[in-house]
């Protein structure tokens, strides 16, 4: 702490040396500035004046020059609540030979800015300054400088024209009636940042307008950024980069929290964040958060966009966006825009969202009613949820992700991971250009963030609108019919999802359940596969079987089989293998349930020393089975036996054309050692022909043992009838 003893004063002015951090240093020259229009004087502490009766230009010039490039402090007034005036004239810092300035006291002004900076230096702020002046600025920074206002109030609006920094911290306050905004970033490279204070418009301007090209705004800490306009926003940024990781953003009369649109030439690509602790509120009919395109106007009821061919990318993986009214995140851009919003981590997205239609006009003057929820994807973007919850307390409808097409959109929503989604997702599809282009849902198969939904169910609302039966609504959703219920307008009784290939429908005629059994393995059997009549299912429909074991240390073969029945004693008999493949795969064609089959991880079966009973031997008993006698055709092998150095035995039919068909391959105790697909060519009936092949190894590619073999399985004719098929073939 120092004591400044000025030539002339009749008082003492005690002033801090050491401002939130920011040391100015015992050599650092301070100086104050007082007086009026008629004459102002700088005077140095100790030294004397270093300007006297001048103007405010001579006063400013006359200190930086004393200072000679050291940093310094200066401060308005001579304490004790004293404002110095300035006029219209204004403080302008410019000019080569500033080092850094830190700014205390108190200043007004009524010209067009109180304060500019003009040159690279940074200025360190605790100081009041207040505009007068309804078309003027508080303060400017033009090319390098920077402004870092710790404490103090600032009333009026901040410009960083230039590519330097505005930093707002601490108790810091900034509050202003500018319609173009309290904090402005109007250059080319230059940053706003945000940690704490409070921020606030009275108007209908935004709080925070950045339309920097290549502009940062960031904000995290504890900082209260407020609007208290309808149509005003409080975080508003038309390019460049937003990160949002803290602080309190809201609009307390219904407007937009944040707004981020796209106004910025080809080749550019604005971006914005949201995690943490972050908190964006609002409680009125626009949207909390909006994601837009350029040429919008905030106001009113109606959302203007125009073409758009750049993208964006918006990733909130944590923090909060409520509307206690309506949406809560809206992103209505549209034609083109190609952006992609992530929903991931912790992020909570809750709404008021009824469904009540909100209009939405676009270039082209169609006008659609869109069913906003807590989330409107209603344009080109890729909506990908994550993770995260997003949720609509609102009592009657409850709509959590509106996923409505509108004229000219091809936006996708991709499920992943295990999001919380309380409410209704709507699937309302509007698109004029290509009325056959319908909203779908795609669930992620592969990768990090894979669709894991466990036991939670999303209902998809409207899906009927403008769907038919067996219109796809969820790609690569076959394996989670029971993860996803439709609530149309139409009777609940008429439809359902249904799994096809890799898809889920709509499902108005006959389905088939698919169950699973673990056959008494541990764990958590797969849930229920509705599906299709004659339907076969892909690959992304088969659940692992490959994170199961048995109580007697057997793991799965990672495959799926039909069961064929059980015992008396309750064991179940092995089927056939369940092909999982959407062209020669098993049809469906009646309910199913589908079984784990547990082998030694280590099969000694398939050992080069193992030996394996002569079936010669009287007194072995050899665990196979008489072929099943062949009733429209004759199912043999051959050659048989055969030498294990040959290539391929070969399974010969005789008889009408096969459909399809899979064989198992048993050892002497039983153990299944491969699966085999049968496929038949012949037109009708055919004379013997090879329908099958095996090329003696096991399922991991190792040549079988010499020794007997059983084959048996079952067979689809092309009229739908099925036959049971077996034979003992032998190795040598």
């Amino acid at each position: 702490m120092k004591v400044l003893s000025f030539a002339g004063f009749k008082k003492l002015v005690v002033v801090v040396f050491l401002l939130a951090g920011v040391a100015v240093g015992n050599n650092a020259p301070s100086y104050s500035i007082y007086g009026s229009s008629s004459g102002f004087n700088a005077a140095r502490e100790g030294g004397g004046y270093v300007a006297m009766n001048t103007t405010i230009v001579d006063a400013i010039g006359r200190i930086r020059d004393d200072a000679d490039g050291l940093p310094c402090v200066i401060m308005f007034g001579r304490g004790a609540g004293e404002v110095l005036n300035v006029g219209s004239a204004g403080l302008t810092f410019s000019g080569a030979g500033w080092g850094d300035i830190t700014l205390i006291g108190s200043v007004t002004s009524s010209g067009m800015a109180t304060i500019t900076l003009d040159s690279d230096f940074s200025v360190y702020n605790t100081a009041d300054i207040q505009i007068t002046n309804p078309n003027g600025s508080a303060v400017v920074l033009q090319l390098q400088s920077n402004f870092v206002h710790m404490g103090g109030n600032i009333t009026g609006s901040i410009i960083n024209n230039g590519n330097g920094e505005v930093v707002v911290s601490g108790t810091a306050t900034v509050t202003s009636e500018s319609m173009a905004g309290t904090i402005i970033n109007p250059g080319e490279g230059g940053s706003v940042v945000i940690t704490g204070g409070k921020i606030s418009n009275t108007t209908d301007g935004s709080v925070v307008r950045n339309s920097a090209i290549n502009g940062r705004v960031v904000i995290s800490g504890n900082a209260e950024i407020t609007s208290a306009s309808v149509n005003g926003v409080a975080i508003h940024s038309t390019g460049g980069f937003v990160d949002i990781s803290g602080s309190t953003i809201s609009n307390t009369a219904g407007g937009h929290a944040v707004s981020v649109e796209r106004n910025a030439p080809d080749g550019f690509v604005p971006m914005l964040s949201v995690s943490g602790t972050a908190r964006l509120t609002s409680n009125g009919h626009l949207a909390t958060l909006r994601i837009f395109g350029n040429g919008s106007r905030e106001g009113g009821n109606s959302d203007i966009a125009r073409p758009l061919t750049r993208g964006g990318t918006v990733n909130i993986s944590g923090g909060m966006i409520i509307n206690t009214a309506d949406t809560a995140l809206s992103v209505p851009a549209v034609l083109n825009d190609g952006g992609r919003l992530t929903i991931s981590g912790t992020a909570e997205i809750v709404s008021k969202a009824t469904n009540q239609p909100v209009r939405v006009q676009v270039a082209q003057g169609y006008f659609w009613n869109t069913i906003y929820g807590a989330i409107a994807n209603i344009n080109q973007y890729e909506l990908y949820v994550l993770g995260g919850k997003i949720a609509s307390s609102a009592a009657d409808s409850g709509v959590a992700i509106s996923h409505s097409a509108r004229i000219y959109c091809a936006g996708e929503l991709y499920l992943g991971g295990n999001p919380d989604v309380d409410g209704f997702i709507s699937m309302s599809s509007q698109n004029q250009s290509s009325p056959n282009q319908k909203r779908r849902i795609t669930t992620i198969a592969s990768g990090d963030s894979i669709f894991v939904p466990g036991e939670r169910v999303y209902p998809l609302l409207n899906v009927l609108a403008d769907g038919n039966d067996g219109d796809v609504v969820v790609r690569n959703g076959a394996r989670f019919t029971s993860n996803f219920s439709f609530v149309p307008s139409f009777s609940p009784a008429l439809i359902r999802p249904a799994a096809r290939g890799n898809d889920v429908v709509i499902a108005g005629g006959r389905t088939y359940t698919i169950a699973f059994n673990l056959n008494g393995g541990l764990g958590t059997p797969p849930a229920p596969i509705s599906v299709v009549e004659g339907s076969m299912l892909g690959e992304f429909a088969k659940p692992p079987a490959e994170g199961h074991v048995n109580g007697g240390g057997f793991m799965s073969d990672k495959e799926w089989y039909r069961s064929a029945g059980m015992t008396a004693d309750g064991q179940w008999h092995i089927g056939p293998r369940f092909v999982f493949n959407t062209s020669v795969g098993t049809v469906v064609d009646d309910d199913m349930t589908l079984l784990l089959l547990w082998t030694s991880e280590t099969n000694s079966t398939l050992e080069a020393d193992r030996e394996i009973p002569d079936s010669n031997d009287s007194d072995t008993e050899i665990a196979v089975v008489a072929p099943i006698i062949i009733v429209v055709g004759e199912f043999t092998a051959g050659p048989n036996p055969m030498a294990r150095q040959s290539d391929y035995m070969n399974f010969f039919w005789t008889g009408k054309t096969i459909r399809n068909g899979n064989l198992l391959v048993y050892d002497a105790q039983g153990n299944v050692v491969n699966s085999l697909t049968v496929s038949d060519a012949a037109d009708n009936t055919g004379g013997r022909r090879i329908v099958c092949a095996w090329n003696l190894t096991d399922r991991r590619g190792k040549a079988v043992a010499d020794g007997t073999y059983l084959v048996r399985g079952t067979i689809v004719l092309r009229d739908g009838k099925k036959e049971k098929v077996s034979t003992v073939v032998g190795v040598r």
